[in-house]
Formats: structure tokens, C-alpha cells, sequence
């Protein structure tokens, strides 16, 4: 299922928007090789960049939560470790 960009995904913060499209770019590219007849070492470049990306988008987002006091930092930090450890174990898989 492919994920199209809309105004109503925005949170409000230019970076971070932006941030929230290069994602859904390669989440939609994963979704593209990996439902196609693709070479593994194509797959795991994508998976790469994702994870990757991720990291440091997640790493962004934290930093703007925390300079403008928003008060699910906490929790919202735990959500992204979590996602980071369910791409890792997919990857695996």
C-alpha cells in the first residue's frame, strides 16, 4: 500500500515535514522492492537508508520536543527505540 503525502500528515514544523516525507519515500520504495522480484542486496540498501534515516530523523524530532517542552518526550523517545529495534528485527528476518 502505497503512502501519499497530504496536508493533514503535517505537524506544523518544516523540518520535520519534510523529515515526514523523505520517510514515507522510503517506506514506499521498500514496499516497491520488496513486493517485485528484486535482488536482496537492492532490498537491503533500501532497509539501510531507512534505518539510517530514521535514526537521525528520530534524533531531530527529539531535539525539537525537547526545546519546545512538549510533554510526551518521554514516551514519544521509547516509541522510536521501539520502531528501531522492529526495523532491526525485520531486517533479520
Amino acid at each position: 500500500m502505497t503512502i501519499v503525502w497530504r496536508d493533514q500528515l503535517s505537524v506544523g514544523h518544516d523540518a520535520i515535514d519534510e523529515d515526514h516525507r523523505q520517510l514515507v519515500n522510503l517506506l514506499n520504495g521498500f514496499e516497491w522492492a520488496s513486493a517485485g522480484d528484486i535482488q536482496l542486496d537492492i532490498l537491503d540498501r533500501i532497509l539501510d537508508d531507512l534505518e539510517d534515516f530514521s535514526i537521525e530523523h528520530f534524533e531531530r524530532e527529539e531535539r525539537a520536543q525537547i526545546s519546545v517542552g512538549f510533554p510526551f518526550h518521554d514516551a514519544h523517545r521509547q516509541a522510536h527505540i521501539e520502531q528501531i529495534e522492529q526495523l532491526r528485527a525485520a531486517r533479520e528476518r
